[in-house]
């Protein structure tokens, strides 16, 4: 998709102050036990864009959100596409704050909001607004650069 651009896959680990005020989640999750980030999204309201795999397939659908094929970065980026009124999305993964968050006694590390940077653009009615996502008390939020109008 010419306006998604996706880097690296990403997570997101909602929580309800921002859930709550998000347009959508967004999970790269490839499995869930319960899916409850994502349950707590659409509790809140927020759609969310998820991959077809459980309890996903399950959980979310063309009522509450969007799912993509596992594996396939193309369309999750068509998914986050299709939400109203976001013309583009950019994620980048930082490498080096990636490798010093990994546990090295067990060699992985979740992708959080802290390790990547992402910025939306969002057009509605001629208004055009771009944000960027940035850490607040240890929780990722979209916060708003600009508004042209």
């Amino acid at each position: 998709m010419p306006n998604v651009v996706i880097i690296a896959a990403a997570s997101f680990n909602g929580q309800s102050g921002g859930t709550a005020s998000a347009g959508w989640v967004i999970t790269a999750s490839t499995g869930d036990t319960l899916g409850l980030s994502t349950l707590e999204a659409n509790a809140c309201g927020t759609p969310v864009v998820a991959a077809d795999v459980p309890p996903f397939d399950q959980t979310i659908g063309p009522e509450n959100g969007a799912r993509y094929a596992h594996g396939d970065l193309d369309a999750m980026a068509e998914a986050i596409e299709n939400q109203p009124f976001c013309e583009s999305v950019t994620v980048e993964i930082d490498d080096d704050r990636v490798g010093e968050a990994i546990d090295h006694e067990n060699g992985y590390t979740e992708l959080t909001g802290s390790l990547m940077t992402v910025e939306m653009r969002i057009d509605y009615e001629g208004v055009t607004a771009r944000t960027r996502m940035a850490m607040e008390d240890g929780y990722p939020l979209m916060k708003l650069l600009n508004v042209d109008e």
